[in-house]
């Protein structure tokens, strides 16, 4: 699927293209590097794969950090800037690696071979990495699932954690109705900031 990415000066509302426009190539997420020359990326130009890559915006040229056989769906960077969390199904199942921002030292956190973990997201120090983690595969019954949860016997998995730069972390109540709650990482100080049942229309 072609797409483009564009960069937005806030001020004055100016829109600059920084892919080429007649260029057959998908590029997905972005976030800019810490002096601001250049867009962190997702995208399959040159390969079959899609890749995490540097894109230089004075150049225009995107430069692999993820040259391996797999694709890299999601990413984040940490809050200094150094270092990147992203997910890819290399092996099988969708794991969560990371890496320096130049490519190096890469290695995987986790190694699953079914479930899909999505979504990794920073603590402020960057010493943990939260993410989503779903399966296809059934469950064994009156068993507890990854949920901080800890009232419900039954329960579905949180999803969507993200972390804040103050280190509480926000998370969608999937086992109940879908609203938001933030809380510690260790799940204290738990509390609703959206409820769905609240809101109309």
């Amino acid at each position: 699927t072609k797409s483009n990415l564009h960069v937005v000066d806030v001020a004055s509302g100016q829109v600059t293209a920084v892919t080429p426009a007649d260029a057959a190539v998908a590029y997905g997420g972005a976030a800019f590097s810490a002096d601001g020359r250049g867009l962190f990326v997702t995208t399959d130009e040159g390969s079959e794969f899609q890749r995490l890559a540097y894109l230089d915006l004075s150049s225009k040229k995107a430069t692999p950090l993820v040259d391996l056989p797999m694709d890299v769906d999601e990413f984040e960077l940490s809050h200094d800037r150094r270092t990147i969390a992203f997910t890819s199904d290399r092996g099988g199942g969708d794991n969560i690696w990371v890496m320096n921002v130049d490519g190096s030292d890469k290695r995987p956190l986790t190694k699953e071979e079914f479930r899909l973990l999505n979504e990794p997201s920073w603590s402020p120090d960057g010493q943990q990495v939260v993410y989503e983690k779903f399966t296809w595969r059934g469950w064994k019954q009156n068993q507890p699932l990854y949920s901080w949860d800890t009232a419900r016997a039954y329960r579905y998995t949180d999803v969507w954690p993200a972390f804040a730069k103050d280190g509480m972390m926000a998370l969608t109540a999937k086992g109940e109705d879908g609203s938001v709650d933030i809380m510690r990482a260790d799940g204290s100080q738990r509390r609703r900031v959206y409820d769905v049942t609240q809101q109309s229309g």
